[in-house]
């Protein structure tokens, strides 16, 4: 049965032939998937072969709202890219917030499915039931934010876009896709397929809002009344309605976690700098910049008081990639570390792949591995910067040097050979992790979710949360609790992935259960919402085996397993019980521990028995 207010309308685009249908997900499989990644995920899985490569005209792109989104539940402006991923080739799940996800609800779509190849560069433009693919000659080699601009004037001030820049162009495997000036959905290389289909963006503006609700009044009480005070309850969205991301400094700090000098260490004088009220007194001014229907103190524009970059104003940068231009490569100038950042944008590339990669640009050459030589002259002693935009726009362009890592870091470190392949940071199948440092006190979980994870990012860690059987803190180093742990939690960020909602907003599992019933008018339960992140997580495990995992990608680089040389972690070593520790995390998980792939009975428990017969045809047989 369809429900009137949460339709699953799939738009669905064909580049080849320019067709433009409309479907409608079934009404039982949509709460099954809820949404999001969950609808993502399963079309790719049922529309997309496994032997299809992300460049490969078979290829499709899924763009996909949750629920929530554009509702009038805080911080649904939130969507997922559900395609091929450049980097490994297997599934990408891969979010972004801002507008896009709003708009593309309040146009009236649920999915945006793109298939085909264009002829010639091109754009598609959907005002709200009006969908044109029109020429894009004129946007070719400008960012995102540049096109957002000049759609402005074409479509109007509220068009929101999803799109590539020049690293999607230039098809490189970590390219991104991006929108709302600076928000990137990255993980895998989501942008390769969109060049590879010749589009440089898809933009929506929605001139009324097609979302209705089962009782308005009451959703407007229940995000007075509840939703605002109970979604700000975990202490991770506290933080962050604080001080944006940029407070992760202080909450994992302490205990070693942030990303120093490519793993060599756990202590810089940098932090100091990072550190909220330090941060806080360092800008000039700080402006919100908010996403769709937001209220916590998260985006902003920002103006540093001092350093090469004193008096620009720019998009506040993000935990990651402040770590990743300061601290990961012994920057101390943190107005030049939020221009760095911003070029990541600029570019449209995953700036993870960008910031192992330059972090082991600078480890090689420190220790010889690489020379002037190599470089084309160009000098990466820590701390030095001079060269470093040079090398962004090398390895984004792929030219010189930096062609050695325009495929990801994992590829860059063999190409370099020798000892480089010991020292990159990368996990999986290849995948470049978040720009922490997962060795340290009370993060060990993020190793092996990073290890097993499907869609080339972090499947959330150790948390305490009882609501998802965390019933307890669990202990630093407490290698037989943690990968359970690590079990429980990733079925929550796997859901939480799954409603169009904004992470910061969704961790409360009771709260973000009823934000759901009351604009769908469902009676779903947390326990409903866990089974279906176990779903989804099952699904694009077998997916990803179908399309080439193996059990022996269920790893990290040696330099992730190193032994703490410093720091509050000092002693201890993640790789002496990481092989053990991921082996108890298939097994919490119903993973065969020999193969890795979901157990015929559990995908049959979970609604999944038709993908028994493609996974495990020998069971089937018997």
């Amino acid at each position: 049965m369809q429900n009137k207010y949460y339709k699953g309308t799939i738009l669905r685009i064909n580049l080849s032939d320019k067709s433009v249908t409309h479907e409608q997900f079934d009404g039982e499989q949509l709460r099954k998937f809820v949404g999001g990644a969950g609808l993502g995920i399963k079309m790719l899985y049922d529309e997309v072969a496994p032997n299809v490569g992300p460049t490969d005209p078979e290829n499709k792109i899924f763009l996909c709202a949750g629920p929530l989104s554009g509702t009038r539940i805080p911080g649904s402006g939130n969507y997922t890219v559900c395609t091929r991923g450049g980097v490994t080739g297997l599934m990408t799940s891969a979010q972004a917030n801002g507008f896009f996800g709003a708009r593309m609800r309040q146009a009236g779509y649920d999915v945006i499915a793109i298939e085909g190849v264009a002829e010639e560069w091109s754009y598609i433009a959907i005002i709200d039931d009006k969908v044109e693919i029109r020429p894009a000659t004129e946007l070719l080699g400008k960012s995102t934010s540049e096109v957002q601009d000049i759609l402005k004037d074409e479509m109007g001030k509220k068009v929101s876009i999803a799109g590539i820049g020049a690293a999607g162009e230039h098809l490189l495997p970590i390219a991104s896709i991006s929108g709302d000036y600076h928000h990137r959905a990255t993980s895998n290389g989501p942008g390769l397929a969109m060049g590879a289909k010749k589009l440089k963006c898809v933009a929506v503006l929605a001139t009324d809002n097609a979302i209705e609700y089962p009782d308005e009044a009451q959703v407007k009480a229940f995000v007075k009344d509840e939703f605002l005070k109970r979604s700000m309850e975990p202490a991770l969205a506290q933080a962050v309605d604080k001080c944006g991301t940029t407070s992760w400094f202080d909450l994992v700090g302490p205990g070693g976690g942030v990303a120093i000098k490519n793993y060599t260490t756990n202590v810089s004088d940098t932090l100091e700098k990072l550190s909220v009220p330090t941060y806080l007194a360092s800008l000039e001014s700080r402006k919100r910049k908010p996403c769709w229907n937001c209220p916590m103190h998260h985006g902003y524009d920002v103006v540093f008081k001092e350093g090469s970059h004193a008096g620009v104003a720019f998009d506040e940068v993000e935990y990651e990639m402040m770590a990743a231009f300061s601290t990961n490569i012994g920057n101390d100038d943190i107005s030049l570390a939020a221009w760095l950042a911003s070029l990541m944008e600029t570019y449209g590339v995953d700036g993870k792949e960008i910031a192992w990669s330059i972090a082991l640009v600078y480890d090689c050459f420190e220790h010889g591995v690489i020379t002037l030589e190599d470089t084309g002259g160009m000098s990466f002693k820590w701390g030095e910067t001079a060269d470093l935009p040079e090398l962004i726009d090398q390895i984004c362009t792929r030219r010189g040097f930096g062609a050695t890592f325009s495929d990801g870091v994992k590829v860059g470190a063999e190409r370099i050979g020798g000892e480089a392949v010991n020292m990159a940071v990368w996990a999986g199948k290849g995948n470049a992790p978040h720009v922490t440092d997962d060795r340290g006190v009370g993060v060990w979980g993020f190793e092996v979710t990073y290890a097993c994870s499907d869609n080339g990012s972090f499947y959330g860690s150790e948390s305490y949360d009882p609501e998802v059987g965390n019933n307890e803190p669990t202990e630093p180093f407490d290698v037989e609790r943690i990968p359970i742990a690590a079990k429980n939690d990733s079925v929550k960020w796997v859901y939480m992935d799954m409603v169009g909602l904004c992470m910061f907003f969704a961790q409360n599992q009771s709260v973000l259960v009823e934000a759901i019933n009351s604009v769908t008018g469902w009676d779903m339960t947390g326990k409903e919402l866990y089974e279906a992140g176990d779903r989804v997580r099952a699904l694009s495990r077998s997916y990803n085996m179908l399309c080439g995992r193996t059990r022996e990608d269920d790893r990290v680089s040696p330099r992730m397993k190193a032994a703490n040389v410093d720091g509050p972690a000092k002693g201890h070593c993640v790789g002496d019980d990481l092989d053990a520790m991921i082996e108890r995390y298939l097994e919490a998980n119903e993973y065969d521990v020999e193969t890795g792939k979901p157990k015929p009975e559990l995908l049959e428990r979970l609604g999944l028995g038709y993908v028994v017969a493609n996974l495990w045809p020998e069971h089937v047989s018997a």
